[in-house]
């Protein structure tokens, strides 16, 4: 856990700086112009929808065969990378064909199901590229993870994206860029991200396009990586059916003012599982390599010891965030229209905190022989989703979107939590996570208590300050999580030396 440590902090900082700049910009900006708001969310939600139809799976197949693959005594790795975009790229093509095979269809059976054509057609062209773009910057960044490197490619795609996008929302609020100027700025920024990963591969040495050895890749494990690509991209379909279908249903149902309004308060649940992404990333490759050795121990380990961290992050952020979100919305520049939805934030924010309670399950699964299971959870689970996103966005408008995901991130996760206990035999619980939910539910009922100021940032400051006070130091005696108590005393101790 040394390097996952290491690494989740220095991503977890930058993360949070990013953090800072999309809670400013989802209080400050994106109320002013929902509706360019809720254009870039469906932009970008469309093309990572797409992505595993184009991609044959290849993204989580960089994870799982580059152990295979590696050495140590030159960039090669038997030409891993030219395999990869070999495969990423015909991936694309062979989609392009298909989808303008079929795209009247398409239209038409959206049309029919009452989705509004006129959101999806014009921007169908900014799509597509955003597609190609996303795919190479998502080969090149599982690429780099494989090296243990995530800080710089989440800086690149994400961290500077939100630095980015507040700027052109507001420059087009403004009428200094149009609709159709704002969508390609977006498709040029990508353009600049993948460079920039292009050069920073080439940065570490690891940029070889040397095509693999024919006598390399055998006739076992060209099947081995077959069938893994192909159930794993079909993993990915239902993936992203169940948990990236809201934005883009909102979008299609409800216009893009509402996908805005709900894309604002799906930043602000987004903060709080910051912490589950970075340690996903960089775990994911130490899971395949200890499902490889068949190291059952080091897997439990990392599955336990993610959970409880990930869980004491996340209850602190969430129950936080819920105590004070009413003032917090009142520091918007549109205050009533956030409120009258504050609970898409609720639901979001639950799953989010489901889905780290189970800590990597989801890797556990996909890098075993059971990766095969996970297809049926997630497909089934998928088409639930859309079918009860569908129908609660009919019934409850855009806070069904949020339903629709909780219950969704709820089912699947239970499941994969059932599933990993009785196959490998491990569950990622303690007595410390009990004590956790008990810290966490006394410090909010406490908090909650104590009487609103009609100041808001006086209130968030009273109300935040005494949940924090009783919180923190509550995990901290109780040692919840030894991580995080070594990590404090690691910081702690820099900082006295220092000091001295």
């Amino acid at each position: 856990m040394g390097i996952i440590k290491d690494q989740s902090v220095k991503n977890s900082i930058l993360s949070y700086f990013g953090v800072a700049i999309g809670v400013i910009s989802a209080l400050l900006i994106y109320p002013l112009n929902t509706e360019a708001y809720g254009l870039a969310q469906f932009l970008y939600s469309t093309a990572f929808f797409l992505l595993p139809f184009a991609s044959f799976g290849i993204t989580s197949g960089i994870i799982k065969f580059f152990p295979r693959f590696r050495t140590t005594d030159s960039n090669e790795h038997n030409g891993f990378l030219f395999l990869i975009l070999s495969i990423g790229l015909s991936g694309f093509v062979a989609f392009l064909i298909v989808f303008f095979l079929f795209q009247p269809y398409i239209i038409s059976f959206l049309s029919n199901l009452g989705f509004d054509q006129n959101i999806l057609v014009p921007n169908i062209p900014y799509i597509l590229s955003l597609l190609l773009l996303l795919l190479l910057i998502f080969i090149f960044t599982f690429f780099l993870n494989n090296m243990k490197e995530i800080v710089v490619p989440n800086f690149l795609h994400l961290t500077l994206y939100k630095i980015f996008l507040p700027i052109i929302i507001f420059l087009n609020f403004k009428q200094i860029i149009e609709n159709s100027t704002f969508s390609l700025s977006i498709v040029i920024y990508f353009i600049f991200v993948l460079i920039a990963l292009i050069i920073y591969t080439m940065y570490l040495g690891q940029f070889n396009l040397k095509p693999f050895s024919k006598g390399f890749i055998t006739k076992p494990l060209r099947r081995e990586i077959i069938s893994y690509l192909s159930y794993s991209n079909l993993n990915i379909i239902g993936n992203t059916l169940a948990f990236r279908i809201d934005l883009i249903m909102v979008a299609m149902m409800l216009g893009f003012q509402m996908t805005g309004t709900y894309g604002i308060l799906f930043a602000l649940a987004g903060t709080i599982d910051i912490p589950n992404q970075s340690i996903i990333q960089i775990a994911a490759p130490v899971i395949s390599d200890s499902w490889e050795k068949n190291d059952i121990k080091e897997i439990n380990n990392i599955y336990r010891k993610s959970s409880i961290t990930l869980i004491t992050f996340g209850t602190f952020l969430f129950l936080g965030t819920w105590l004070c979100l009413d003032s917090i919305l009142e520091l918007s520049t549109n205050t009533k229209l956030l409120s009258s939805v504050k609970y898409i934030f609720f639901f979001l924010g639950l799953a989010k905190l489901i889905d780290m309670v189970t800590g990597v399950n989801t890797q556990i699964i996909i890098f075993s022989k059971y990766f095969k299971y996970n297809l049926i959870f997630i497909l089934i689970l998928g088409i639930v989703n859309v079918v009860s996103n569908y129908f609660l966005i009919l019934e409850f408008n855009v806070v069904g979107a949020a339903m629709a995901t909780f219950a969704a991130m709820l089912i699947i996760n239970l499941v994969k939590l059932l599933f990993i206990y009785i196959k490998v035999g491990i569950h990622p619980f303690s007595k410390s996570t009990g004590m956790l939910l008990i810290i966490g539910m006394v410090s909010y009922a406490i908090a909650f208590y104590i009487p609103n100021l009609e100041n808001p940032f006086l209130n968030i400051f009273v109300k935040g300050s005494v949940f924090s006070i009783l919180y923190i130091p509550a995990i901290l005696f109780y040692n919840i999580s030894p991580e995080i108590n070594l990590l404090i005393n690691q910081y702690y101790t820099k900082v006295m030396n220092r000091l001295k």
